[in-house]
């Protein structure tokens, strides 16, 4: 019902067809990021046109999709429009801006610099993709349009075809690449605790090296990241059982683990020691289970079953 009122609003608001200001408006209005794979809306459209012709009006191409508005609008755009649009205060416009310019190789933009303002700061952004929808960080998702770019690249670049297209892609690709890494390396050095979903990222890609070893210890003992224990375990094994030392004599028994990226750093932690068979380190973990709040529900299920059936082995 509140669609079929938006697109109302949209049609007796307008007069006139096609126009960037309508389209902008819709998108802004509706306020969520489609992706190409959401749902279809032209059952929809089939009872808005009834309608709309009952009052002899001309229907503006306005959809309930957003992917299938920005499409319309970037086709109107300058290139410098398209650019200005990677500013604006919408968060949902600001993406679908940023994500077009990915697209097209451009370097009128500095994506490093916009990914880590945006993880600075505290914007969220409803995404909406087949029959999921979420609320996702506005730098989760420009991190994950960013990367999408550099597999693409990489998967269309052959030694098939025009010498120069296949020169250009492969410089876009190390581009991308080098962009990619740039943010990596400044993402792990926030003194903040980012969606673990780009930790998942960031540690599948980064080289090991010394230069961030501190910096990757800190996010472990600071915010219990279990990707950085893993990739301290991976990459650092000399040093590991000094780190994992120090890690639960200093810092395992302060962590509150209330957010929902503390439970799947807990979840994790707790496998861990199970798959050791450490009995110190289960102990602490079915203490921290029954006397934290956040854990004693969700322990009760899936981590303290597995911890008993691993316990029992």
């Amino acid at each position: 019902m509140r669609t079929l009122f938006l697109f109302l609003f949209f049609i007796f608001s307008t007069s006139y067809g096609q126009t960037k200001e309508a389209l902008i408006s819709a998108i802004i209005e509706l306020n969520i990021l489609h992706n190409d794979d959401d749902f279809n809306d032209d059952m929809l459209n089939i009872d808005i046109y009834s309608i709309v012709d009952s009052f002899s009006l001309a229907l503006p191409a306005i959809s309930v999709n957003n992917f299938n508005n920005f499409n319309k609008l970037k086709k109107l755009l300058s290139k410098e429009e398209l650019i200005e649009l990677t500013t604006h205060n919408n968060n949902v416009l600001r993406l679908y801006a940023i994500r077009e310019v990915i697209h097209l190789n451009s370097n009128a933009i500095d994506l490093k610099k916009i990914i880590i303002n945006e993880a600075k700061s505290e914007n969220q952004v409803t995404v909406r993709g087949g029959c999921s929808k979420s609320e996702d960080p506005t730098y989760l998702v420009i991190y994950y349009d960013l990367k999408n770019k550099v597999a693409a690249d990489l998967t269309t670049t052959s030694a098939h075809g025009n010498e120069l297209n296949e020169m250009q892609k492969f410089k876009n690709s190390v581009d991308h690449v080098t962009i990619l890494n740039e943010v990596n390396e400044a993402l792990i050095q926030f003194d903040k605790d980012l969606n673990w979903l780009i930790y998942k990222q960031i540690f599948e890609q980064l080289k090991p090296t010394s230069e961030f070893k501190n910096f990757i210890v800190q996010l472990l003992y600071k915010f219990n990241n279990s990707y950085a224990f893993d990739y301290l375990k991976k990459h650092f094994s000399q040093d590991f059982n000094r780190i994992l030392k120090v890690y639960f004599e200093k810092y395992f028994d302060k962590h509150p683990f209330e957010t929902s990226n503390q439970q799947v750093y807990f979840y994790k932690i707790a496998v861990y020691a199970h798959k050791m068979g450490n009995p110190t380190l289960i102990k602490k973990i079915h203490h921290k289970i029954k006397s934290t709040k956040s854990l004693k529900k969700w322990g009760e299920s899936t981590v303290k079953r597995l911890l008993v059936e691993n316990t029992n082995r």
